[in-house]
């Protein structure tokens, strides 16, 4: 199937859209953590805030590295099938 050039700036604008939008997010989360940090003491739901916020940062990180990376090939047919075989010597 054939894409014109207008469906794949539009899919790379979506793209770089929801990348900025994560980006954002964490910046966002890396202030507040920035926050709980410097405070001498946390009580325990700030404690519990700042793993959640970790780990979610760390999903967001992962997130913004596969769109980087682009889609993944796909894996080989266990079959053989679409296989070309190189020519003979």
């Amino acid at each position: 199937m054939a894409v014109s050039s207008d469906e794949t700036v539009t899919a790379g604008e979506l793209i770089e859209g929801r990348l900025q939008a994560l980006k954002k997010e964490h910046h966002a989360l890396e202030i507040r953590l920035e926050e709980l940090n410097g405070r001498r003491h946390l009580t325990t739901e700030e404690e519990v805030e700042r793993n959640m916020i970790r780990k979610k940062k760390l999903f967001l990180k992962d997130q913004m590295s596969s769109i980087a990376r682009g889609p993944m090939p796909s894996p080989p047919s266990p079959s053989g099938v679409g296989h070309v075989s190189p020519p003979p010597a």
